[in-house]
């Protein structure tokens, strides 16, 4: 048989040191919160320089592993991340734009977190939860909300399931899909014609969602959000699955 081997890549320092940092991160010799060293000491803890070790730096901080530091000195460097920020987001906005997802692979993925996170809403939700919520909605039944502001509203009442959930890896995923979908879903408003007619149905159906959420009904939890999310952009529905069931638009 025939040898085939793939030549071999040579890694640039300040890529080893990036990912030298994200290994002392996935063994839990760091966490979050923790501060790296200064400047000086980490590049001759690393064995670099100190322009490659800046060169890193900026990398992690642009994956949001890192936060730069705004000290100096041997126990200066910088922090790493306690809370995700936007990085999955901004991540998601580059890849829907380069083509590879398509919008019905985004909204596809948000049919299904969605779901998951309004029954997990129902199980978990605490008054503060319900109460962000309720104001969103109380907003939404405003006379003469513009497509625009509607579309911000809208965004914020399915963020504002996410911590209700208790699980923040939905929340992060849901903030991230649904804000890389955002200005489709203005274009989407902004296609309407009868749009009061249109703000009213959704606003009711946020509503029910909210209701089902407040009583802790899972089952009509997730109902009615099914039918929020299938009923309104037919450009981006899906095929239906094998097993009967329906898939979001």
């Amino acid at each position: 048989m025939a040898l085939e081997l793939e030549p071999i890549v040579k890694v640039r320092t300040y890529e080893e040191v990036v990912h030298r940092i994200q290994d002392e991160i996935l063994s839990g010799r760091l966490r979050g919160g923790d501060r790296l060293p200064g400047e000086r000491r980490l590049s001759e803890m690393l064995g670099v320089s100190r322009p490659t070790l800046r060169e890193a730096l900026r990398v992690l901080e642009t994956l949001e592993i890192l936060e730069p530091s705004v000290r100096s000195g041997p126990d200066g460097g910088p922090l790493v991340r306690a809370k995700p920020g936007e990085a999955l987001y901004h991540l998601l906005r580059t890849q829907l734009a380069l083509h590879h997802y398509s919008m019905r692979d985004l909204v596809e993925t948000r049919y299904s977190l969605e779901v998951a996170a309004v029954a997990w809403a129902a199980r978990r939700a605490q008054p503060e939860h319900i109460e962000r919520l309720e104001g969103i909605v109380a907003r939404m039944r405003e006379p003469g909300l513009d497509r625009e502001t509607y579309n911000e509203l809208d965004t914020s009442f399915h963020a504002s399931i996410a911590p209700a959930t208790g699980n923040a890896l939905i929340g992060q995923l849901m903030f991230s899909i649904r804000g890389a979908i955002k200005d489709e879903m203005l274009d989407t408003f902004e296609r309407v014609a009868d749009w009061d007619e249109t703000r009213d149905r959704l606003t009711a159906e946020h509503s029910a969602i909210l209701d089902a959420i407040k009583g802790g009904d899972v089952a009509r939890g997730e109902q009615v959000v099914r039918t929020h999310l299938i009923d309104f952009e037919p450009r981006w529905r899906a095929e239906a699955p094998t097993d009967g069931s329906t898939v979001s638009s």
